[in-house]
C-alpha cells in the first residue's frame, strides 16, 4: 500500500509541473517494485535508484551536472589508475559516474545516513570492490558518534547536528578526516576529492590539512552553497579563503556557456549562489 503522505508530497511536485505526469507515473510503478536501486538511467548499463522522493529523483536522474562531469574529465584526464574520495557521496550520483567513464578507478564514497548508505551500497554493487560506500561522515576530527540533522522536505539530505552519543542511530555516524583515512588505508596520493556536505566543507578541508599542504591531492570539486555556510557560521568567503590558504586555485566550468574560467578572483567566486568549483594545486 502507498503510504498517502509519501504520495501527497510527490504529488505536489507533479501538481507544479504537469508535463511531468508520464514521468511520476513511470517513477511510482519503478519505485514500487521490488527492484532497488534499478529506478533509472546514467548511462547505458548503469541503473540506480533509492531516491525518496520524486523530486529527489528528477533531480538526480541523470547523473551528475554538466560541470562535475567536466571536472572529473579534466581531472582524471591523464592519471592511470585514479583514487577517488566521493564525500557526501548521497546516492553516488558521483561516484557512479566516475566508476562508468573510469572502470578502473578505486572510489571510495562517504555517506553517514543509514537509508541512504543503503541506497548507495545497491548502487555501487556492481563497481564493488573497486568502488567501496563506507557509512562515514568526514569532518576536521575523528568521532565516535556524530548526530545529523534530516530535511523533512529531502530526506536524504542531511547536515552535521553536533557530538552526541544519543541520536537516533539511522541519524548518527562515526566521523573520520582525510588525512586520517589516508593513512589507515596506505593511500600516498588522490586524484580527485569530491566535497559536498551541505556547508561542512570548511572542515572537511582542516580535516586534509596534511594531505593538502603536501599537495597530495591533485584536484578538488566542491559544492558552494553560502545559505548552507551560514548554518555552520561561516561565509563563502571564509571557504575559498581556505581553498587559497593551502594553496589551490579555483575554476569553474559555465554550462550555460560550455567554457571554463580559470583562477577565479575572489570577488567573482563570492558572486555564486550555488556552485560547483575545481581547486587545484597553484
Amino acid at each position: 500500500m502507498v503510504d498517502r503522505s509519501w504520495f501527497a508530497r510527490n504529488l505536489e511536485t507533479v501538481i507544479a509541473r504537469p508535463t511531468l505526469v508520464g514521468r511520476f507515473l513511470w517513477w511510482l510503478l519503478m519505485s514500487r517494485l521490488p527492484f532497488p536501486g534499478k529506478e533509472a538511467r546514467l548511462k547505458p548499463g548503469v541503473r540506480w535508484g533509492g531516491f525518496a522522493s520524486f523530486g529527489d529523483y528528477l533531480y538526480q536522474k541523470d547523473g551528475p551536472n554538466v560541470s562535475l562531469r567536466e571536472y572529473v574529465k579534466s581531472s582524471l584526464r591523464t592519471a592511470l589508475r585514479p583514487v577517488v574520495f566521493d564525500v557526501g557521496a548521497n546516492l553516488g550520483t558521483f561516484s557512479l559516474f566516475v566508476c562508468s567513464t573510469r572502470p578502473e578507478a578505486t572510489v571510495f564514497a562517504f555517506e553517514p545516513i543509514k537509508n541512504t548508505f543503503l541506497g548507495l551500497q545497491r548502487n555501487l554493487e556492481p563497481f564493488t570492490p573497486a568502488a567501496r560506500a563506507l557509512r562515514l561522515a568526514v569532518g576536521s576530527s575523528c568521532e565516535e558518534l556524530v548526530s545529523f540533522s534530516l530535511d523533512p522536505a529531502s530526506p536524504a539530505t542531511a547536515q552535521v547536528a553536533g557530538m552526541s552519543g544519543v541520536a537516533a542511530p539511522e541519524h548518527a555516524s562515526p566521523m573520520t578526516t582525510v588525512d586520517s583515512f589516508m593513512e589507515s588505508y596506505s593511500i600516498d596520493r588522490l586524484d580527485l576529492v569530491k566535497i559536498d556536505v551541505e556547508g561542512y566543507e570548511i572542515e572537511v578541508l582542516e580535516g586534509a590539512s596534511g594531505a593538502l599542504s603536501k599537495k597530495r591531492i591533485a584536484a578538488l570539486c566542491i559544492e558552494v552553497c553560502p545559505r548552507n555556510l551560514e548554518g555552520f557560521g561561516k561565509t563563502a568567503r571564509d571557504l575559498f579563503l581556505t581553498i587559497r590558504r593551502f594553496g589551490y586555485s579555483i575554476a569553474y566550468y559555465d554550462p550555460r556557456a560550455a567554457s571554463w574560467e580559470r583562477d577565479l578572483t575572489l570577488e567573482r567566486s563570492l558572486a555564486f549562489d550555488l556552485a560547483d568549483v575545481l581547486c587545484r594545486p597553484e
